[in-house]
């Protein structure tokens, strides 16, 4: 099963494509992923021949990862410890222009769980700066016409009265993160 967490910008925004393809560089030599920068960049699907060009930006903050005293063991969650503790402007966020490749990355990304058998939710985690918002409305759209079930949890108003439940006002704590990771499994049931 995929439990997918729908961030707007990353997953829908317009205009901001080439921010992420430094992540995917170093997987160039994946069909897949060469095919994506073929289709979106040419010009960074050429310099990608080069395998110093895939790393070049990220050699330094390898380096540091390597030798940070970091916990090595630790292979997925690390919990956030702090709570909260100030107030925050909350805001209303404005709907953005859904960005028709992202869109189309996301279609292809839905049929190939299908075409494999796997189950796929998505989810919109909770934020705490936020008043109530239609920014998942063109993703809440699309998983209905996919029939991916979709879970906006983004201004729930659980999350909203209990700041004791977050880090900062976008991430969760601990405590926040437990909570959320019990609703999911009750969604999911």
């Amino acid at each position: 099963m995929v439990i997918y967490d729908v961030e707007y910008h990353f997953d829908l925004g317009k205009g901001d494509n080439e921010r992420y393809l430094d992540m995917l560089k170093p997987y160039c030599s994946d069909t897949c992923i060469a095919n994506y920068f073929k289709e979106f960049s040419w010009k960074e699907y050429v310099k990608n021949y080069s395998h110093l060009y895939r790393y070049n930006s990220n050699f330094v903050d390898m380096l540091k990862d390597y030798s940070s005293g970091r916990d090595k063991s630790i292979k997925g969650f690390e919990p956030k410890k702090e709570v909260m503790d100030y107030d925050v402007e909350k805001t209303s966020v404005n709907p953005v222009e859904v960005d028709s490749v992202k869109l189309y990355y996301l279609k292809k990304f839905v049929d190939a769980c299908k075409k494999n058998h796997i189950p796929l939710v998505m989810f919109v985690s909770p934020r705490y700066d936020v008043t109530s918002t239609t920014v998942h409305e063109p993703v809440k759209a699309f998983c209905e016409e996919n029939g991916v079930p979709f879970y906006d949890y983004f201004n729930d108003t659980y999350y909203q009265s209990h700041k004791d439940l977050f880090a900062d006002s976008r991430h969760l704590n601990e405590k926040g993160a437990y909570y959320y990771t019990g609703q999911i499994i009750k969604d999911l049931k």
